[in-house]
């Protein structure tokens, strides 16, 4: 990220209130913020986007979370710091076997001071 760019997040998630919830948090708090509803589209919305961050939920249908990270990390252009978010608890020691681990792991509903903090953690300049 260069000195004075705007960290460029990526929401990546199927329900249509948490991407617009995050969205508007992360656009208020100074970030270039963009949103996709599924994995898929996540994975298209990247290649254009080149986020320097991905908030991801794990629980979609298609490719769930961990695929999704997977296929990012899997392109050089994509590969960037990923924090999964779900409702339900993670699997017992993360990332089913095989998968990369996330760099976090968020319970919805988010709480918005600890994903900031998060994403702060994540992106130093930011």
């Amino acid at each position: 990220m260069r000195v004075g760019e705007r960290a460029r997040i990526l929401v990546i998630d199927d329900d249509p209130a948490q991407r617009e919830l995050l969205d508007r948090v992360l656009s208020a708090s100074g970030f270039h913020a963009a949103t996709a509803p599924d994995g898929e589209a996540g994975l298209a919305s990247a290649d254009a986007f080149r986020p320097h961050l991905v908030l991801c939920d794990i629980l979609m249908p298609g490719l769930d979370g961990f695929a999704t990270m997977a296929a990012l990390r899997a392109r050089e252009a994509t590969a960037c710091p990923v924090v999964l978010l779900s409702a339900k608890e993670a699997p017992a020691g993360g990332a089913p076997d095989g998968a990369p681990a996330a760099d976090a792991c968020l319970a919805k509903p988010v709480r918005i001071p600890q994903l900031l903090a998060t994403i702060r953690a994540l992106l130093p300049a930011a």
